[in-house]
């Protein structure tokens, strides 16, 4: 959560913001205050940046990276440090998370403008813009050209040692969603494992710290288990809410009792069941007081930008618990 914004002292060129972890387990904010304090003075503030945007704090997060672009081309701090590509990146993700693709596209190509003029040659790096570009795209609904961005980023990840891979696990997944989405199932999963290949391998090559791993990870365990929801594996017995559960999980140990994830994967897990015609599980799950609170939630802060949750989701949801 964040407290407050400090403005720059006189002589001084950066922000100060206080954030206060809330509900987040504690070895995710041991993990972040050694990373916080391990970084350069520009790479702090694009990670502090990264934070807000994890937490939810668009708003806040939108504000600070605009005043570090003000200062950019005022050359301040950051204006010739490949930091700056991080700003766009973060600023993009600002975006994206609220769903304004297209604005989010265009940060996304400043990112990579940014990155191809003051290092072209880090190829992790450039997977990861690419990643986010084919992201929005995804979200714009233009999944060819997702479909080629995302291509595009493996071949550059391929470009480095397997040992400094970062990204794979993550595009990978990215890839599944896009074949989910087009209905070529049999390709999602085997993007799908792919993805779960390089999540259990070493993380050390992954360069996402605890938290952004873990949202990472429970992302693709959600979009796996909708696979599993319309696709049944030819190779494994696992079934959707085995995912969902394993998401949640991690949902719990990072998020607050009201994010908008924790309702969907709740959503999802009724689903699941009544798919499998476990009506009872459906009902016993509905009336769990987490779930009756997260959906007082839901419904006084539905119409916030960064609520994933709909008036219509949740009168479906009340649908199927009726129905069964």
């Amino acid at each position: 959560m964040v407290e407050y914004i400090l403005k720059p002292a006189q002589g001084e060129n950066y922000h100060i913001i206080h954030l206060t972890a809330c509900e987040i387990d504690k070895s995710l904010a041991d993990n972040i205050r050694i990373k916080v304090a391990n970084c350069s003075p520009s790479g702090r503030a694009i990670l502090l940046a990264r934070y807000l945007v994890e937490l939810g704090e668009y708003r806040a997060a939108r504000k600070y990276l605009v005043s570090l672009l003000s200062e950019a081309r005022e050359n301040g701090v950051i204006a010739n440090d490949i930091s700056l590509a991080g700003v766009y990146s973060c600023l993009g993700l600002t975006y994206a998370r609220q769903g304004f693709h297209g604005d989010a596209l265009r940060a996304f190509k400043q990112t990579l403008n940014a990155q191809a003029r003051l290092e072209y040659s880090n190829n992790n790096a450039l997977s990861e813009i690419h990643n986010n570009i084919g992201l929005a795209y995804v979200g714009l609904g233009y999944m060819d050209e997702a479909e080629a961005t995302f291509d595009k980023a493996v071949r550059m990840q391929l470009c480095e040692p397997k040992s400094n891979q970062q990204f794979l696990a993550s595009i990978y997944s990215n890839i599944g969603y896009v074949h989910h989405k087009q209905k070529r199932y049999g390709e999602a999963e085997k993007a799908y494992k792919n993805a779960e290949k390089f999540f259990k391998q070493n993380t050390n090559r992954i360069t996402h710290d605890a938290l952004e791993l873990s949202l990472m990870k429970a992302e693709f365990l959600t979009n796996y288990g909708r696979l599993l929801s319309v696709h049944k594996s030819t190779t494994s017995n696992r079934h959707p809410e085995d995912f969902y559960n394993e998401a949640l999980k991690l949902y719990k140990s990072i998020l607050s009792d009201g994010d908008p994830k924790l309702m969907q994967t709740y959503i999802n897990i009724m689903l699941a069941f009544a798919q499998n015609k476990s009506y009872h599980e459906v009902t016993k799950c509905f009336k769990d007081l987490t779930v009756q609170k997260l959906i007082e939630k839901q419904e006084a802060n539905m119409f916030e930008l960064n609520s994933s949750i709909t008036q219509a989701s949740l009168s479906s949801l009340y649908e199927l618990v009726g129905a069964c």
